[in-house]
């Protein structure tokens, strides 16, 4: 009498996981962060989470609202920015002169 056996050679579990940080009560200085934890795959559970806090966590930079990716787009880009409207400036300023 032979004993049953199972042999899986490949076993592939699609999950995605995703973590979301949400500040408690708005940010204010002194406040916690709350965050969440959720699989793409129902049959994925989530235990025994750890955090840490980085130093001086500012919301501006793990969430930032409109206004504030676009200043800081302009901080990365604002040289560019720069060179590209002065090279506008004068070079609509140079058509103007030979207009006249």
């Amino acid at each position: 009498m032979e004993k049953p056996t199972l042999l899986i050679n490949n076993l592939s579990m699609p999950n995605d996981q995703f973590v979301e940080f949400h500040w408690k009560n708005k940010k204010k200085l002194g406040y916690p962060i709350e965050f969440s934890v959720s699989n793409s795959n129902k049959y994925f559970k989530t235990y025994d989470i750890n955090s840490y806090a980085i130093p001086e966590l500012q919301k501006e930079y793990v969430d930032p609202n409109g206004w504030q990716k676009i200043e800081q787009w302009l901080s990365k880009n604002g040289k560019i920015v720069g060179f590209v409207a002065g090279g506008v400036i004068i070079g609509a300023g140079g058509t103007y002169i030979l207009m006249k």
